[in-house]
């Protein structure tokens, strides 16, 4: 289940004025890796569900960038890289990768 989903009329109604905070929770299971990924501190996006903070406008704009990478060809200025790493940290790397938005493949 995806951040959207959790709190749907929050992500609705925010969707009017922040289109790609509403669609990036769309992306995500838990709210720290969403806030981490936009680059906040964890809390950050529990805090605006639960009204305890506003949403600030770079957080609109670097949702708006992190889908913009997301969408991207994979052979649109991308590259490829090989990243080696134990069996035990394999689902961690995949997570981390992500949330930075890149494409993984297991080989």
């Amino acid at each position: 289940m995806t951040l959207y989903h959790e709190n749907t009329a929050f992500w609705d109604g925010i969707a009017t004025s922040k289109p790609c905070l509403s669609e990036m929770a769309r992306h995500f299971s838990s709210d720290d890796e969403m806030a981490i990924a936009l680059g906040f501190s964890r809390g950050t996006v529990r805090k605006w569900v639960t009204g305890h903070n506003g949403i600030s406008g770079t957080a609109e704009r670097r949702a708006k960038e992190w889908l913009s990478a997301r969408s991207k060809a994979p052979n649109s200025d991308g590259m490829v890289m090989l990243v080696a790493c134990s069996a035990a940290m394999a689902l961690k790397v995949q997570k981390v990768l992500g949330i930075l938005g890149c494409d993984v493949t297991e080989i």
